[in-house]
């Protein structure tokens, strides 16, 4: 039987880590092959909102990196597991303003 679900899979980019959402797909339980970097869609608002949603729930599992060939655990690779870094704190005009922090 094979299955589908998203997951966050880790790349180099110039150099720096990227982290990346994709659908990984499986084969009794074993990863068979992965797509190209995704994007949330549908037809409508409630099914973008469905499909985020659906593409949430990847961040809680671990995260992924490409190793040979192969869809690894990131950390059996032997790096550090990625934690989620605090927003910068951002004040214009008396307003307080979040960024995106890079990850690390």
């Amino acid at each position: 039987m094979s299955t589908w679900n998203h997951r966050v899979v880790v790349e180099t980019q110039d150099g720096r880590q990227w982290f990346t959402i994709r659908e990984v797909h499986y084969a009794n339980r074993q990863i068979v092959g992965w797509t190209a970097e995704e994007a949330p869609g549908g037809a409508n608002l409630a099914e973008l909102k469905a499909d985020l949603a659906w593409m949430r729930k990847c961040l809680s599992k671990p995260v992924l990196i490409e190793r040979d060939g192969k869809l690894v655990p990131y950390r059996a690779t032997g790096a550090r597991s990625p934690r989620p870094q605090p927003a910068d704190r951002v004040e214009q005009g008396g307003r307080v303003m979040l960024t995106r922090t890079e990850p690390a």
